[in-house]
């Protein structure tokens, strides 16, 4: 399956359901950073119960390890990055899918 992103299809403020990935789990202050590359549209709209697939290799200590890994994979830093924390957000139930894969 790899981490490449998966589109949310239609509306997303209709959906009650949604498989979601993220760019990186950010452990220092559990942050949750989902680019504009993982959405279709500019704005990021979490559907109400979101199951968020992640691999351990996006599990980095910081926004400055995000940065770091981000030019070394030779990739440009998205336009827009939102870092979500999920207790702060009231209307969404978010369960962590976390798939072991190889650090590279």
């Amino acid at each position: 399956m790899g981490t490449d992103s998966l589109s949310l299809i239609g509306s997303t403020e209709a959906c009650k359901y949604g498989l979601v990935t993220c760019d990186s789990l950010i452990a220092w202050n559990g942050s949750i950073l989902i680019s504009n590359e993982n959405f279709e549209r500019k704005t990021v709209n979490m559907p109400e119960n979101s199951i968020l697939i992640a691999f351990t290799s996006q599990v980095l200590l910081d926004w400055k390890s995000y940065l770091k890994q981000t030019e070394e994979n030779g990739r440009k830093v998205p336009d827009q990055i939102v870092s979500l924390k999920p207790n702060t957000l009231t209307n969404t139930k978010i369960q962590l899918l976390l798939i072991e894969d190889q650090n590279m």
